[in-house]
């Protein structure tokens, strides 16, 4: 019983570190890089999620327009965090439309994304209401 614990304690002291090392880092980005703000924008002609990252959000916001896209939800994050969501929804056989940032928007994603703290914003709304839509 005590070799059982032992093995226990040293296996939660390793993932105790990566998490402490994870969360440093995390905090060292968002310091050196106090602007940078993790994203979604949704365009409704072809019911595209584009999932981002931006450093400058306000020109980012310019050039999303011209493409028609509008910003739902934002919140400040690292570029490591829009990394490892892509590589999360890869995972998660999710793939991108247009690019490896734009996805088909449907309820599948939004659950995803929300599940993983994604900035989705009001397209949660949107997807709601397409999905009753489309029930009728």
């Amino acid at each position: 019983m005590t070799v059982e614990f032992a093995l226990i304690e040293h296996a939660l002291q390793g993932l105790t570190m990566d998490v402490v090392i994870n969360l440093t880092e995390h905090v060292q980005t968002l310091e050196l890089r106090p602007n940078g703000q993790l994203f979604t924008a949704y365009r409704d002609i072809d019911k595209t999620l584009l999932i981002g990252y931006s450093e400058d959000l306000t020109e980012e916001q310019l050039s999303l327009r011209q493409r028609n896209f509008y910003t739902t939800g934002t919140r400040r994050g690292t570029k490591r965090e829009h990394r490892l969501l892509l590589h999360t929804l890869k995972d998660l056989n999710i793939s991108g439309t247009y690019n490896e940032r734009c996805f088909s928007a449907n309820i599948e994603l939004i659950e995803h994304l929300i599940n993983l703290n994604w900035p989705v914003g009001e397209i949660e709304t949107i997807t709601t209401q397409t999905s009753h839509e489309s029930k009728s």
